[in-house]
């Protein structure tokens, strides 16, 4: 759980032009997002104006970026949504594979590196820490960190089943892609894995990606104009 006084300690040192305050179990952001070089506001680089809506229930709930000042084009390409909210990261997958995640490693770590790679980009045309693909695919690769797999495993989605089921079933096809039943296979592995896997969040991780499968899907059926 987050409370007002923790979200205030995360920013407002080093965010002082952000205003802060709380409605009902929202703690809110809005302002002028300072970009610095260093653990000062010393340096500056850039500003973002954005508008950060986080749930007291963080971690459990993403926190919603905004980018309000219209300087970043709202598409994939810019890792943006149609309205606005930021792509700071695959949540689930930040959730599972990082030591730390409180709301101030958020902010100096997936919040600041979104902000740093757009000021990167505008100047060099090239994104600093690299990026996945866009869409449902980024998220399949996303998945399959986060379940400890090779980025390029083309199973992830089904491993990614497997683990948001109630339960496994002995007479499922393995999701290893054998063709054997999941009983004569890999039983005992998925059975491992679902022990050190947050079933929630591979439950959220699933229902975004056959979101996305979905959406992509209806675009590519619309003739075009």
């Amino acid at each position: 759980m987050l409370d007002f006084a923790e979200f205030e300690r995360a920013l407002a040192f080093r965010q002082p032009k952000l205003r802060l305050r709380q409605t009902g179990e929202i703690l809110v952001a809005k302002g002028e997002f300072v970009l610095s070089d260093g653990a000062s506001l010393e340096g500056r680089l850039d500003a973002f104006d954005i508008e950060m809506l986080v749930a007291t229930s963080y971690p459990e709930v993403e926190p919603l970026v905004r980018e309000v000042g219209g300087r970043i084009p709202y598409h994939p390409d810019w890792h943006m949504y149609a309205n606005g909210r930021c792509c700071t990261c695959i949540w689930e997958e930040w959730c599972a594979t990082s030591a730390d995640t409180s709301f101030k490693a958020f902010c100096e770590g997936p919040l600041r590196n979104f902000f740093l790679s757009q000021h990167v980009f505008e100047k060099t045309g090239e994104w600093p820490f690299g990026e996945r693909a866009h869409g449902a695919a980024g998220y399949l690769q996303a998945a399959a960190n986060f379940l400890g797999l090779d980025e390029d495993d083309t199973h992830a989605d089904r491993y990614l089943q497997a683990v948001a089921a109630q339960s496994l079933k002995g007479h499922w096809d393995c999701p290893c892609g054998s063709g054997r039943r999941l009983r004569d296979c890999h039983y005992a592995h998925f059975v491992s894995l679902r022990e050190r896997v947050d079933r929630n969040q591979a439950i959220h991780l699933l229902t975004r990606l056959l979101e996305l499968r979905r959406q992509e899907r209806v675009n590519f059926r619309k003739p075009p104009r």
